[in-house]
């Protein structure tokens, strides 16, 4: 027989071909794959079965010179909210040891930039009995908010929590302060940093006084007050499935003289988030005395202020009915 063997033609017998009789193992296929996968990692034979399940669809196509296997599974949202309607209640959390958990479940994979909580803020003013001459200072107030989602492990581990995404933000105000030789004339620059759709927006002023006293107004931040979205930058998907989102905040102060800590005074505050209110009486397993939720029933508390990522026990996680489940949305813009 004369075959072509892409670059010239050649003679050779026609039983040194593969027939369709000459097929056999040592012709099987072998076919690896990688990634997001479950079972064995590599197969065999003479006829590879792909197969689509949990909503993932398969379908064949051919034509002249080529034949194409297409994937296709949900599409990503790009928004999800915990609870159909945001409740009138609300729920305080300070800053500190202790993180708002709750419980979520999710129907469709989803991508997001990041999680918003709608709540409400607080503003301060602050001034100093007396100025200093000749003084150049400044303060620094931070607040640092923590999400971090978790899972349910399975198995052994099927009573722990496993971390699978987190964000943090951060919200910086400075207040700095410029006393002339006389030590009441003063020129003051307030500036602050505030995370907003998955970015950050900075504000400042700056305004000139003639007192005894040094004072920060907090006049410029009355568009940071009252009800506010706060909004922790999240890039991350999430596949359908339960989870556990905790989030807490913490606080950190600095300043460049002495005296001056009552600077950090003048800034925006982190109030309290809304939530629903859930039963006032725990539950428990029949037959024991141990009753409680475990965190089950979606609202909580855990002891650290949200930074951690670390896995930990389910129990970890007590509930009670000043416990509310808060209310949050996970979005993607643009």
């Amino acid at each position: 027989m004369t075959i072509w063997n892409g670059a010239t033609t050649s003679s050779v017998f026609a039983t040194n071909l593969v027939r369709p009789g000459d097929w056999n193992s040592a012709h099987n296929q072998l076919m690896t794959i990688s990634g997001n996968t479950a079972g064995s990692s590599t197969m065999s034979g003479t006829n590879i079965v792909f197969g689509g399940t949990n909503g993932i669809s398969l379908s064949a196509s051919s034509a002249a010179g080529a034949a194409t296997m297409w994937i296709s599974g949900w599409p990503h949202v790009s928004f999800y909210q915990n609870l159909d309607v945001m409740q009138n209640d609300t729920q305080s959390n300070a800053p500190g040891s202790t993180s708002v958990a709750v419980m979520f479940e999710i129907a469709a994979p989803i991508s997001a930039s990041f999680i918003r909580i709608p709540g409400s803020f607080l503003t301060f003013t602050t001034n100093q009995g007396t100025s200093a001459a000749s003084l150049s200072a400044s303060a620094n107030f931070g607040f640092t908010f923590n999400a971090v989602v978790y899972s349910l492990g399975t198995g052994g581990s099927s009573e722990s929590l496993f971390s699978v995404a987190s964000g943090s933000a951060g919200a910086t105000f400075l207040n700095s302060i410029s006393v002339a030789a006389n030590g009441s004339q003063m020129s003051i620059t307030q500036r602050m940093t505030f995370p907003v759709q998955g970015g950050s927006t900075t504000f400042s002023t700056q305004y000139s006084l003639s007192s005894a006293q040094m004072n920060f107004t907090n006049t410029w931040l009355s568009n940071f007050s009252g009800r506010r979205f706060l909004d922790i930058p999240f890039d991350n998907s999430l596949s359908p499935g339960r989870y556990w989102l905790v989030f807490g905040h913490s606080t950190s102060t600095a300043t460049n003289s002495t005296g001056m800590s009552f600077a950090t005074g003048a800034r925006a505050s982190y109030r309290w988030h809304y939530a629903q209110s859930q039963i006032s009486s725990p539950f428990g397993i029949a037959g024991s005395s141990n009753v409680t939720s475990g965190g089950h029933l979606g609202a909580g508390s855990f002891s650290t202020a949200g930074g951690t990522t670390s896995a930990f026990p389910l129990s970890a996680i007590s509930s009670s009915a000043s416990m509310l489940k808060c209310f949050f949305q996970l979005v993607r813009l643009g």
